[in-house]
């Protein structure tokens, strides 16, 4: 028969360090952890903000691409005046028989009006190939400001052979339809 000897001894240090491991290693897991998680959360908000500056930037591009759509009609159609309308027929807005200019009261001028960017009637579409995945097609008005003096005299009267004014406002939107982008233009013709 085998007679096998049992050692009995014990370590003096493990002997206070009961569970003092388990603890370390918890604690070093939870520190882990969050530090994951806020790389996580981190990482989420930077993917979020270059979303929202690339829908932004798109809905830029698609308001002045119809911006310069704009500028173009005015340039090469022959505008006396008479095709613009005080009811904003077709995007031709007509400044001369109203107000075009902000005054600080309630009268909003035709860029600044809701209906003539929701009414399809009132403004001109502008969609490009290249932008088809938008939430909308970028839309555009022209405002006849009317007849202008060349030059900046005081006393200068304005005749009808006087270059004339025109505003020009866009907007854009992106793939999402809470990113708008307005621009407008001036354009003496």
């Amino acid at each position: 028969m085998k007679t096998y000897l049992q050692s009995s001894y014990v370590f003096p240090a493990s002997q206070k360090q009961k569970g003092m491991v388990l603890i370390l290693v918890l604690s070093l897991l939870l520190a882990m952890t969050i530090l994951g998680v806020s790389s996580m959360s981190t990482s989420t908000l930077e993917t979020r903000m270059a979303n929202n500056f690339q829908d932004r930037n798109a809905a830029f591009q698609a308001a002045e691409a119809a911006l310069r759509e704009g500028e173009r009609l005015v340039e090469t159609e022959n505008y006396d005046g008479s095709q613009f309308s005080t009811q904003c027929t077709d995007g031709l807005c007509d400044c001369l028989k109203t107000s075009c200019q902000y005054d600080g009261d309630n009268t909003l001028t035709f860029w600044e009006q809701d209906v003539v960017w929701n009414t399809s009637t009132k403004h001109m579409t502008y969609q490009t190939i290249s932008l088809t995945e938008l939430a909308s097609p970028a839309k555009y008005i022209i405002e006849h400001m009317g007849n202008v003096c060349p030059d900046s005299d005081p006393s200068c009267i304005v005749t009808s052979t006087d270059p004339r004014m025109f505003r020009i406002t866009a907007i854009g939107y992106g793939t999402t339809a809470s990113a708008k982008v307005m621009l407008q233009s001036t354009y003496l013709k």
